[in-house]
């Protein structure tokens, strides 16, 4: 089983974690983290340890965007914990994270793949379909 964590700017953690309660009900497995106006890097990266370290499970850390201050201190913790398996993925969308929370027992590394290929395909544009208009002639026949 893969323990989730999700984080990024403001409320974007929790926000997940409160439309994900909705659809699925409870996670335990899910934590959100939120990095706020009054906390520094410093404080995100003790907050993402503070989840982390007392679990033996894989750590899937779900982030808003790439290069930015979650992202970034994930990323951190990655490397600085080498005797852990830390994931980070960028670009988190709700679709990506009901799939996540649905799919946790999967083994982490096919987790990402398929969570990838989710996240990306979820993004559409909503494009009106043209209604087909009956012939002007119907009474003519065919």
């Amino acid at each position: 089983m893969v323990q989730l964590l999700i984080t990024g700017h403001a409320h974007f953690g929790s926000g997940l974690l409160s439309s994900i309660k909705l659809i699925t009900g409870l996670q335990n497995e899910l934590t959100a983290i939120d990095f706020t106006e009054s906390m520094s890097a410093t404080d995100l990266n003790t907050e993402l340890k503070k989840c982390i370290e007392n679990d033996t499970e894989d750590v899937l850390i779900l982030t808003d965007i790439p290069g930015g201050t979650p992202f970034n201190q994930s990323v951190l913790l990655k490397t600085e914990m080498k005797n852990r398996s830390i994931e980070v993925i960028a670009g988190t969308n709700l679709p990506l994270l009901i799939e996540a929370v649905m799919n946790k027992n999967q083994e982490s590394k096919k987790l990402i793949e398929h969570l990838v290929t989710v996240g990306s395909q979820s993004i559409s544009v909503y494009e009106a379909k043209r209604r087909n208009t009956p012939s002007e002639n119907l009474d003519e026949g065919i």
